[in-house]
């Protein structure tokens, strides 16, 4: 069972096309169902100002079990069925001096 700030590798769904791309994902809550999730992404253009406003810089991405720097898309949380999370692999989970950067991200925004 997958647990809020846990980092999944899963198959996420793209939103405009009916296709999917493995990806690490953020657990941020857990219903009977569904997780909800935030996708995690090696790809940031600080220029963007929709990336810049969305975009958590992870500051420890080596300890949440990432390779490369990584960003934290909060634009939206998406809905992923349980058994397909749990068919991941966990990478890990995100350290505190994230957990805190995250949360105090998402309440300036």
């Amino acid at each position: 069972m997958a647990k809020p700030l846990e980092v999944y590798l899963v198959d996420v769904p793209f939103e405009d096309i009916n296709e999917s791309k493995v990806r690490p994902a953020l657990v941020v809550r857990a219903t009977d169902d569904e997780y909800y999730m935030y996708k995690v992404t090696s790809k940031y253009n600080p220029k963007d100002k929709f990336r810049k406003k969305h975009y958590y810089v992870m500051k420890d991405w080596h300890g949440a079990g990432l390779t490369k720097k990584s960003y934290i898309d909060t634009h939206r949380a998406i809905a992923m069925p349980k058994d397909m999370v749990e068919k991941g692999h966990v990478l890990g989970k995100i350290t505190a001096i994230d957990k805190v950067g995250l949360a105090e991200f998402i309440s300036n925004k």
